[in-house]
């Protein structure tokens, strides 16, 4: 018995997915995907009675996730979360590291934890943007840049002055990665 066409053939999800979303008894809707694909109408229909579960053709209709899906989406969410926290974690080590550095006066060594933290928020930001379920986040490349210019700025400039550094870093440290809360009207 030859192989089913619609099997074989190189856009089978497309096809499925037009088959699937097919009103059953429209008048020409099988024949137009059987042309649009150059594969017989009958054939077509095989292989959805043969070949196409009822629980297939939902998922396709309604576009509801299978198990398979679904667990993936757990694993990326899990995963997700798993790095937020851990990039927290990361980020109040670095926090104490720098408060010690400020207190014993080594300033020269904070730049380089600085640049480390700094990597630390903008990888928080891009995860709250990523995480299923989370509202989406759009970062502006463009002002990260200039918020990162500004920051290496404030630090050069700060060098001489060592108090006035360790209230910065003491205003910065105090703040809190704000997560966006949706209004009630969204």
């Amino acid at each position: 018995m030859p192989a089913c066409r619609t099997c074989t053939h190189p856009e089978r999800e497309r096809i499925e997915f037009a088959i699937a979303n097919c009103i059953k008894g429209q008048h020409g809707a099988m024949s137009g995907i059987a042309a649009k694909y150059g594969i017989p109408r009958a054939s077509l229909e095989r292989h959805r009675d043969r070949h196409m579960t009822q629980d297939q053709m939902a998922r396709l209709r309604f576009n509801a996730p299978d198990a398979t899906d679904q667990k993936i989406e757990d694993v990326i969410r899990q995963e997700g979360e798993n790095a937020i926290l851990g990039l927290r974690a990361q980020r109040e080590r670095l926090l104490l590291l720098l408060d010690e550095l400020e207190k014993s006066g080594s300033h020269d060594k904070c730049v380089p934890v600085h640049r480390e933290l700094r990597g630390v928020y903008e990888l928080l930001a891009k995860y709250a943007g990523m995480v299923p379920g989370r509202k989406t986040v759009t970062n502006n490349n463009l002002l990260l840049g200039d918020i990162t210019t500004f920051m290496d700025l404030v630090t050069e400039v700060l060098k001489p002055f060592p108090e006035a550094r360790k209230a910065v870093a003491a205003a910065f440290a105090s703040q809190q990665v704000l997560e966006h809360k949706p209004d009630d009207d969204e």
